[in-house]
């Protein structure tokens, strides 16, 4: 199975980051950590965590500070809002703030999550809030829905992210059904499936059922095979987990204040009444959002997961014991940013984890343990013969090679649609003005100039005296005399009809709102029926991709003396690209700066073709290389950023997120899976 991984780095979550401790409230006498290794105004978290790497532990205080030690002395933890500096050599990251830490632990044992896969909701799972590895069928997950009344616990393939059985509960309820567990029975032998019904709002009650593992993964209906009722004193409960001698734990919510965790008491089980459960013990950290969300103990006993909305935290159990663990902080594991993520799961053999979003794209993602020589357990029963684990990616447009390198992304942050973005279809990073993108609406006859590192929306060009049928990307490069251009292609179908033009505007002296008026225009008649995408080559050659299903999708380019005509071109020279795609696309296209790079978005993935000579015609005869992509609302945009070292996506609709993944080591594909 190919994969790729992604490193999030979360600018109003910045605690998600591998690693991370907490924001701790620093004193004179003593330091949290005692070793003052480095102030420098560049700092970066990274810096700071290389230098302590002899070290347990690296903090960063008021921007420029980095501290290391061995154990945290006696701070104070404190609200994530307090460590509100920016980094001075990375603004993408906050490095603590006066008198307050951003610690790490200089140790992790996990990669950054990798995509297994897309689950489809047409199985059922529309909106999955429990995740669950199967002990007795190794390399199946069991998963459920939250509050949509349906008793079936679903089975999916983790290397494939397929469903492929429905367990039908009978006899059983669905008011909320908020998390899943698997672990030994209650008073009994064999392994099960734990279930919470945390009820709605109108019920105080909650109910945990226990289903035994069937003998296969197809689809079935199964008996109730425990259950306890209780009360939690009106406090919300999203997540249990169970641990290896049976003991089920659930976890009470306490939004803005630390929440609490409380072990369901064993006799319980089968009596028909309803016991009140109070927390025993008080979680080692605050979660700004209402949480857990979700949580596993690993099949061995030795290793928990505690997952809020935006981040993972990760306990070492040597003597298997809850209580121990939790009277120390975990360490942050790490966690690519979800829509209301609301599950984690161990991996059979604990060689990783899995998490999914709520999404319309429910990507599965896995974190993959480093060290090898970790000891998985023995699984409980033979691999099923059913069971197939794919070497290579079944996607169908190209193979791509398998790598040991792994991407990185930071989350920059949402653009605010009230600004006028909110069917944002193209996206082009200026060459005049570092720093700053160009986005465009479908429907707008306004450029939005946004700040790369804040997401925020700082001017609008208004274009005059131009009509928008459809405006579906935007460029950057070359005009056809001295200078740079922006070239927006009005180009989508809407209402059945195409307009194909290909508008060039000067880039602006400066980042103020202002009116621009259109250089230039090109029509251009072809075969094709619509476009979604646009580039333009370091020569100033300008690129159309027609949009079509499957392996239809045709490359054409403007003829440069069409900028000087005032009448319509045909477009006869098309080459057919080596793409294939299941939804109409491609839907976006870049060129780097340098004219070395393509990038072609299609709705679910981005590929990538390297130009040593610039030729673009020549690439493409050949597959591109499908490189790393975090899935959003209806994304229809990807853009080199000015140096040429990353590229950037961002979706559609309110609050949609810019991302940009950055550079690896690599001398030819430095984003490449």
């Amino acid at each position: 199975m190919w994969t790729y991984s992604l490193i999030p780095v979360l600018l109003s979550l910045r605690y998600s980051l591998q690693g991370y401790v907490g924001c701790y409230q620093d004193q004179q006498q003593p330091r949290v950590l005692l070793v003052n290794i480095l102030t420098s105004t560049r700092m970066t978290i990274q810096t700071c965590l290389d230098h302590c790497n002899t070290y347990a532990y690296a903090g960063i205080e008021g921007s420029s500070q980095c501290w290391c030690g061995s154990a945290l002395t006696r701070g104070t933890k404190v609200a994530e809002k307090e460590c509100d500096k920016l980094c001075g050599g990375d603004h993408a990251q906050m490095c603590g703030g006066d008198w307050r830490l951003s610690v790490y632990s200089t140790v992790t044992d996990f990669s950054n999550g990798v995509t297994a896969g897309l689950i489809s909701t047409a199985s059922g799972l529309h909106v999955i809030s429990g995740l669950a590895a199967s002990r007795k069928h190794p390399g199946y997950l069991y998963a459920i829905n939250g509050n949509l009344g349906t008793n079936k616990i679903y089975i999916i393939n983790e290397d494939t992210a397929q469903t492929v059985g429905a367990l039908t509960v009978q006899n059983s309820h669905e008011f909320d059904w908020e998390d899943i567990a698997v672990g030994a029975c209650p008073r009994g032998s064999g392994t099960c499936i734990f279930v919470v019904d945390t009820g709605s709002r109108q019920h105080a009650e909650s109910t945990l059922y226990a289903v035994q593992e069937p003998a296969d993964t197809n689809s079935q209906d199964v008996s109730v095979t425990g259950t306890i009722n209780y009360r939690n004193n009106g406090m919300k409960s999203e997540s249990l987990m169970v641990d290896s001698s049976g003991d089920v734990f659930v976890f009470l919510e306490n939004e803005g204040h630390p929440a609490s965790v409380a072990k369901l008491p064993a006799q319980g089980w089968n009596t028909g009444n309803t016991v009140d459960v109070l927390s025993t013990q008080t979680l080692p950290f605050t979660s700004p959002n209402a949480g857990p969300v979700a949580a596993d103990i690993s099949p061995s006993g030795t290793d928990m997961l505690i997952k809020t909305l935006h981040h993972i935290y990760y306990w070492h159990m040597s003597d298997k014991s809850v209580t121990n663990a939790l009277e120390h902080p975990g360490v942050g594991v790490p966690s690519v940013y979800e829509y209301h993520g609301e599950s984690v799961a161990w991996k059979w053999d604990v060689s990783g984890y899995y998490t999914v979003a709520q999404d319309s794209q429910q990507a599965l993602h896995f974190y993959k343990r480093k060290h090898s020589s970790y000891t998985t357990p023995k699984p409980t029963t033979p691999l099923s013969t059913k069971m197939t684990i794919p070497q290579t990616s079944t996607h169908a447009s190209t193979q791509v090679p398998v790598s040991n390198y792994y991407n990185e992304f930071l989350e920059i942050g949402p653009i605010d649609s009230s600004q006028g973005l909110l069917m944002t279809s193209g996206l082009a990073a200026s060459r005049k003005h570092h720093g700053y993108l160009y986005a465009i609406d479908s429907h707008s006859a306004s450029i939005y100039i946004v700040d790369e590192w804040t997401a925020s929306v700082v001017a609008t060009l208004h274009v005059q005296d131009e009509s928008v049928r459809d405006w579906e990307d935007i460029a950057v490069g070359p005009c056809p005399g001295l200078g740079t251009c922006i070239y927006i292609a009005d180009t989508g179908d809407t209402d059945h009809a195409v307009r194909n033009v290909v508008h060039m505007l000067k880039e602006p002296t400066s980042i103020t709102t202002q009116n621009v008026n259109v250089e230039s225009s090109q029509h251009f008649i072809w075969s094709e029926t619509s476009s979604k995408a646009l580039a333009v080559a370091k020569n100033g050659d300008v690129y159309i991709i027609s949009e079509s299903v499957g392996t239809g999708s045709k490359l054409a380019k403007l003829y440069s003396s069409g900028w000087s005509r005032n009448q319509t071109v045909t477009l006869s020279s098309l080459f057919t690209l080596p793409l294939h795609t299941n939804s109409p696309g491609p839907v976006a296209a870049d060129i780097s700066p340098n004219g070395q790079d393509l990038l072609v978005k299609t709705v679910n993935h981005i590929f990538h073709w390297h130009m040593p000579d610039g030729d673009v015609r020549k690439a493409v005869q050949h597959p591109g290389e499908e490189v790393a992509y975090h899935p959003d609302n209806h994304g229809e945009t990807v853009a080199w950023n000015t140096e040429g070292d990353g590229y950037f996506t961002f979706g559609q609709g309110h609050d949609a997120m810019l991302y940009l993944f950055r550079h690896r080591d690599d001398s030819v594909c430095n984003w490449c899976l």
